[in-house]
């Protein structure tokens, strides 16, 4: 756990968990987040930091912060007992790039026997686990997390960075990732053109903010700017879509429910599709149960079953399902309200 000092030392220098989302590799954040905060766009409080699955920012409480240190501690617990006694001692775990990049990398913790950086995990603690992982004992963890691995390595010389991870529902993991050189050599290529260009020339890299990121912007207060018309469209279209694709995929799920008669489950060739009863114990209301539907893929059919996916949304717009919902009585109104081509809701 990185201490506030490093936390304000990172201003200065890309952090290893940063890496991946300068490469868009970050499916939480992007090239312009860290540009924001690299600016000082976003200016990061002692209350803000990075979990690896999204920002935890303004959460009021140090609670959520000590549960972080307390899960972190259990997984290094846990490596130590496989690899050896680790150093974890934050203001020993600092590293510059010794290539002279602008790359700082804090790992949670070094093997001391040979130096090997650890790089501890919790996962689907408090929700679903997002990211794929492989077997525990493989090389095989979320392209984020081996691009850090990969920063760590290279501040630290290494040629390989263990990974123990604590799981929520399933047993713990440990992982271990060698170093790539010829991929790294591009990531660096990459990391001194955007310090170079965007945060040292201040110009925004040309990609989406993320969305808790943008709202953290500090405005000038009764400042008002043009905002580009076709943006403004996008946004109205998108909600409209948005909107309605949620109806019709209720439709769709009700058509799916009623398929199962008086059935708690149902199979087919794309995979199984269950309605159990649940229990909900009672906290803070009354204890009670109650069904929810689940679907699982059957994995040897998701090609096949995404071919036919995309021609159901396909042939829905080109039928007019919008119709349905809008009261427009044809493909051509349908049409009039489909962005163009290669958007997506």
């Amino acid at each position: 756990m990185l201490t506030i000092q490093q936390l304000k030392e990172r201003s200065r220098f890309i952090g290893a968990s940063e890496v991946a989302a300068i490469l868009g590799l970050d499916k939480y954040r992007s090239a312009w987040d860290v540009w924001a905060l690299k600016t000082g766009k976003i200016e990061q409080t002692e209350h803000e930091y990075y979990t690896g699955d999204t920002l935890a920012a303004k959460v009021g409480s140090i609670d959520v912060l000590e549960m972080g240190r307390l899960l972190e501690g259990s997984a290094l617990d846990m490596a130590e007992r496989i690899v050896g006694k680790l150093l974890r001692d934050p203001a020993q775990l600092e590293f510059p790039s010794p290539s002279g990049l602008p790359l700082l990398s804090h790992p949670d913790a070094l093997v001391e026997i040979d130096g090997r950086p650890v790089e501890a995990k919790t996962v689907g603690i408090m929700g679903p686990i997002y990211q794929e992982w492989g077997d525990s004992g493989t090389n095989d963890v979320p392209e984020n997390y081996f691009v850090q691995g990969q920063a760590h390595m290279h501040c630290t010389m290494s040629k390989t960075c263990i990974y123990p991870v604590i799981f929520g529902g399933r047993p713990p993991g440990m992982y271990e990732v060698e170093f790539a050189p010829n991929f790294w050599d591009m990531v660096a290529d990459r990391l001194s053109a955007f310090w170079r260009i965007n945060v040292h020339g201040n110009i925004q890299p040309d990609c989406t903010p993320g969305i808790e990121f943008i709202k953290q912007i500090r405005r000038e207060p009764n400042k008002c700017v043009n905002v580009p018309l076709d943006l403004y469209a996008e946004y109205d279209a998108m909600k409209f879509m948005a909107s309605h694709f949620e109806e019709l995929a209720g439709h769709a799920k009700a058509r799916l429910l009623a398929s199962l008669g008086d059935a708690e489950q149902g199979v087919c060739d794309f995979g199984v599709v269950t309605y159990l009863e649940q229990s909900r114990k009672g906290y803070m209301v009354q204890p009670s149960t109650f069904r929810m539907m689940r679907c699982k893929k059957n994995p040897e059919t998701v090609e096949l079953l995404e071919k036919v996916k995309n021609g159901i949304i396909s042939s829905s717009w080109k039928q007019g399902k919008f119709a349905e919902l809008t009261g427009s009585n044809g493909h051509e109104d349908a049409a009039a309200k489909t962005p163009n081509e290669g958007k997506t809701a």
